[in-house]
């Protein structure tokens, strides 16, 4: 099964007691700049110094600091960032904890770590709802037929499993791809951390993510798409 990587999101907030002790200021921005490891290429900041974002290869991927919210993310078109578990998890363990101490910070609070993924099911239109909704849900074209309205065919099916971990929760997402007439399957998984966690724990936690989707994930696929042929 070809498990493609399509962005990879990491959030997290400064404590409340925290964020008035450490307002961000021009001297914390160009030092944050200057001394977090980063391969950014362009630096924007607020006329009032209430945000900054270092951009990589777009606008749309990159750090965004706005406390008390830290937003990192990674696309395929960062340059010279491969998509992969290991230098995510790199990348994502220095510049949390490299904020954290720049920003004199022991925890950070509330992480969320998207991992998002497609996999291509088949050549033919509608293969990964077909898979969906007769593989995953045992249901025909007949049993969904009450609920169509419009043009037969155009209706498609997702599915949300959510899966507790002790105090935090992952959630997954499975849905066909609409651009690329669902011919591919979409996966978005969400782990949400509440509360404190260490500067030093992003790695472990991308790691364990990304494995999730690697393994227990795309084996239940493979299944299903076993089961389909």
């Amino acid at each position: 099964m070809d498990l493609i990587s399509r962005a990879s999101i990491t959030q997290a907030s400064i404590p409340a007691s925290a964020a008035a002790a450490t307002p961000l200021t021009r001297n914390r921005i160009n030092r944050l700049w200057a001394e977090l490891p980063h391969s950014f290429r362009q630096l924007e900041v607020a006329p009032d110094d209430s945000f900054a974002r270092f951009y990589a290869g777009s606008q749309e991927t990159g750090l965004t600091i706005q406390p008390p919210h830290l937003h990192l993310t990674r696309l395929p078109e960062d340059g010279g960032l491969e998509l992969e578990t290991e230098a995510l998890a790199d990348d994502a363990q220095g510049l949390f904890a490299g904020l954290a101490g720049l920003l004199e910070l022991d925890v950070l609070v509330d992480v969320r770590i998207r991992q998002v993924y497609n996999v291509p099911v088949a050549d033919e239109p509608g293969a990964a709802r077909d898979l969906i909704e007769a593989h995953m849900f045992g249901l025909t074209e007949h049993d969904l037929s009450e609920l169509q309205s419009g043009e037969d065919g155009t209706q498609w099916s997702a599915a949300r499993f959510v899966v507790p971990r002790g105090t935090d929760t992952y959630t997954l997402n499975i849905e066909p791809m609409l651009f690329d007439e669902m011919r591919s399957i979409y996966i978005d998984l969400d782990a949400q951390f509440p509360g404190p966690s260490a500067p030093d724990s992003f790695d472990e936690r991308i790691r364990d993510a990304r494995h999730y989707i690697e393994g227990p994930v795309t084996s239940y696929l493979e299944r299903l798409t076993a089961r389909g042929n």
